[in-house]
């Protein structure tokens, strides 16, 4: 979908990509927004954007043409901890700014002139003539059958990653990332991918397979350290699964929220907590927002992906953790910083 200055498209929800129109595509975290923001992360980038940002590595050339330009994925042009100064070198007509923690920025709802909805790009892959015989599309229609959504008209299901924006790109890579919408019926399409085929983590990580292996030991969360703690969360996980040897990331998407105060990305950093507690309540979406039986917190934030429904109510967690200060109370978040740790001391009942 389109937009113009005066009349911005809607936000597309957790995955979706938005597009500043001067070149800065940006996918965006979350369901959660303030009514003027949009928390995200500038992901591809206009060829000629790229290349006036300074300490950039262009060797590799750009990754997918957007509109008929070429783009740089970000993670092209310099590592993670540099990400934050160059979204700061670029120009304010974008309308981002880089957060005070995680990775992510605001992109400023006025500045969207256009967006790509992971709903709208499931339907156009699947119907794409690039991607008529390749078994990736053929599955996506199957899962939209299994869901009770033929076609994926009622949009239960979403297609995101560099195929969302390119439908050519359907399973060029070695990867393709779905989303599940809440009501699609869960219950349904995982049990649909495995009679199609497809190998969950949890399943080949049982039997030493090497995609597992090779997953768990190059993508898993660098807080997650003890192989007890790995062990665990690996047979929880049914967000990553395999279609032969290509990988299907999945997304349980929350409900579109509008955010009363600010982001907790911008409540800045206070200390370090080092804490053991126990889990009383779960509230799934990204970030998953941990309840907590501490005194010293009311909530626990875990940024990185991959951790949606892996926690139980009664875990007993151990982490060290950034402390923030937040309306409610304190919190703290934990995702990829250095010296962040997470353990799981004893788990809770299924």
């Amino acid at each position: 979908m389109t937009g113009n200055p005066s009349t911005p498209p809607p936000v597309p929800g957790d995955h979706g990509w938005v597009d500043d129109g001067h070149g800065v595509l940006s996918c965006v975290a979350g369901d959660a927004h303030p009514p003027s923001q949009v928390a995200a992360c500038p992901y591809y980038l206009r060829s000629d954007v790229a290349e006036h940002l300074p300490g950039v590595d262009l060797r590799q050339g750009p990754s997918l043409t957007w509109k008929g330009h070429p783009h740089y994925k970000i993670a092209q042009l310099a590592p993670p901890r540099s990400w934050s100064g160059l979204v700061r070198a670029l120009h304010a007509r974008h309308g981002v700014r880089p957060l005070r923690w995680s990775l992510f920025s605001t992109v400023q709802h006025s500045a969207i002139l256009a967006a790509v909805s992971p709903a709208d790009a499931y339907r156009t892959a699947l119907h794409h003539e690039h991607t008529t015989d390749h078994p990736v599309r053929r599955l996506l229609h199957q899962l939209a059958d299994a869901a009770g959504d033929p076609g994926n008209v009622h949009g239960t299901l979403g297609l995101t990653g560099s195929a969302a924006i390119d439908p050519a790109r359907l399973g060029a890579g070695n990867d393709t990332d779905l989303i599940i919408y809440p009501g699609a019926g869960a219950s349904r399409v995982l049990p649909a991918l495995q009679r199609l085929g497809v190998r969950f983590l949890t399943d080949l990580a049982a039997t030493g397979d090497p995609r597992a292996t090779t997953y768990l030991a190059t993508r898993l969360m660098p807080a997650i350290t003890d192989p007890p703690s790995t062990r665990v969360l690996a047979r929880r996980r049914r967000d990553v699964a395999w279609l032969d040897q290509h990988r299907i990331d999945l997304t349980y998407a929350g409900n579109p929220t509008t955010l009363d105060g600010d982001l907790p990305y911008d409540r800045p950093p206070v200390g370090r907590l080092r804490a053991s507690a126990t889990v009383t309540g779960i509230t799934s979406g990204f970030p998953v927002a941990l309840k907590v039986d501490s005194g010293q917190i009311n909530r626990l934030l875990i940024t990185a992906r991959g951790f949606q429904d892996t926690f139980r109510i009664g875990d007993r967690l151990r982490f060290t953790a950034t402390l923030h200060r937040g309306d409610d109370g304190p919190f703290a978040s934990l995702d990829d910083a250095s010296g962040h740790r997470l353990s799981i001391e004893q788990e809770g009942q299924p």
